[in-house]
């Protein structure tokens, strides 16, 4: 049997192949590679009509492996997903923890080795912004299940989390005359803008430029950041 010089010694966590001719994989060696699912146990991955493969030395841990292809002794096949602890359990086909994936460090470390004492709620603690926190947490607008906000934040609160800490300062940002209109800011409100003139080491860069032409802005205003906790997903979609 030959090697699948395609699907060896590479990188494909995260990536499935439902739509790939089953011909590219049937009846070869893959070897060295890793197609690691992230808290999907028995995840399909492959193309239906796959068959007579032989994998070797792969990293397939929660991927659906069919009695129809081979794994050797040095590839991995566990269902792992992450706890209520935050730590990654192994799992049994019915989901439930057996045991930490990296038991000797959980023991090196003090960490929870007993299934029996992972928290039944996963606590999580977070800095976010005011503007973040006001959007994420238009919980009217949303739905309940493992969604993101609005804004491109990872908040991943199952519920309206509590602010524990506060600060406010002043903060300052600089706009070059390039700038696309796409930056989000964190201002409380409007801030105060300030004109930015050519200064003289840009006058000798660019010709172009002459005393007093207007380079940039200075934004500045006040910024409030909380510190948050509440009860949170431990992954997409749970």
């Amino acid at each position: 049997m030959s090697i699948n010089e395609k699907y060896s010694f590479k990188d494909f966590t995260g990536k499935t192949f439902l739509d790939v001719d089953p011909d590219e994989f049937s009846n070869s060696e893959i070897k060295g590679s890793c197609f690691f699912q992230e808290n999907e146990p028995d995840k399909t991955i492959f193309p239906a009509g796959m068959v007579g493969v032989q994998f070797q030395r792969c990293n397939l841990d929660n991927v659906l492996v069919l009695p129809i292809s081979t794994i050797d002794e040095r590839c991995s096949n566990r269902r792992i997903m992450i706890q209520n602890d935050s730590q990654d359990w192994i799992v049994d086909m019915t989901l439930l923890p057996i045991e930490p994936i990296n038991m000797k460090r959980h023991i090196r470390e003090g960490l929870n080795i007993d299934p029996a004492n992972i928290p039944v709620d996963l606590i999580r603690e977070t800095y976010v912004t005011k503007t973040e926190y006001d959007v994420a947490t238009n919980w009217i607008a949303r739905t309940t299940k493992g969604n993101r906000p609005i804004r491109d934040v990872d908040f991943w609160f199952k519920e309206k989390p509590v602010i524990i800490e506060t600060e406010t300062k002043e903060e300052a940002i600089e706009l070059s005359r390039q700038w696309d209109g796409v930056k989000q800011f964190d201002f409380d409100s409007l801030p105060t803008l300030m004109e930015l003139e050519v200064s003289i080491v840009e006058l000798r860069r660019n010709p172009n430029l002459k005393l007093g032409d207007i380079v940039g802005w200075r934004l500045t205003g006040n910024v409030t950041r909380y510190l948050i906790r509440g009860k949170a997903w431990r992954f997409r979609g749970e």
